[in-house]
């Protein structure tokens, strides 16, 4: 956008797009066999769901945080950014590097997490909690846009911190029949 206008960053997304789902075209996935053959309906498989996630109180909460975290912090910030960027007299450029340093720092978070055997996850989660709302807090207090890229790859660091764990602990003690086939092969690799 900032060198070629905004036509052509919507073209360039629609073929990033185009790209993703060519590649995740069913034909090219090697997925596992199916174990569970019961044949159920949808609504009878979300009752089933819904039921098992209610008898779980680790399952309850971390969802509820997780929720928390995505619907007011990350969702927040995701809405701001723009509007942070056009305030303190950034162009697109400054844009695509505070989202491009939120990507970053997410992506260097689970990197360290996936090398790194966590023994106490509900720890990890609530330290890297705290500090993602520490670095929140930080976010909406300063006007400096080099700053605040600084501050996105920070946040997207320790939101990692706060899902990984969670979802690797879920994964373990959820049966793999409840959480499906297909959810079960893709979360399997990230055992830590």
């Amino acid at each position: 956008m900032e060198f070629a206008g905004v036509t052509t960053g919507y073209l360039v997304s629609a073929i990033i797009v185009l790209l993703s789902a060519f590649f995740m075209f069913p034909p090219f996935l090697k997925e596992g066999p199916i174990d569970n053959t019961i044949k159920q309906t949808p609504l009878k498989d979300l009752i089933e769901g819904f039921s098992y996630v209610k008898a779980s109180k680790f399952l309850i909460t971390g969802t509820l945080i997780l929720i928390t975290l995505n619907f007011f912090a990350f969702g927040a910030i995701s809405i701001a950014i723009p509007i942070l960027v056009e305030t303190y007299g950034g162009t697109p450029i400054n844009l695509s590097y505070i989202d491009a340093a939120l990507g970053v720092g997410m992506l260097v978070s689970t990197v360290i997490i996936g090398m790194v055997k966590i023994r106490r996850r509900g720890l990890t989660s609530i330290v890297g909690l705290i500090a993602t709302l520490i670095v929140a807090i930080a976010f909406s207090q300063i006007p400096n846009l080099y700053i605040l890229t600084a501050l996105a790859f920070l946040i997207g660091f320790t939101m990692t911190f706060v899902s990984i764990p969670f979802f690797t602990s879920a994964q373990e003690d959820t049966d793999p029949r409840i959480m499906g086939g297909h959810e079960y092969c893709i979360l399997s690799h990230e055992r830590v």
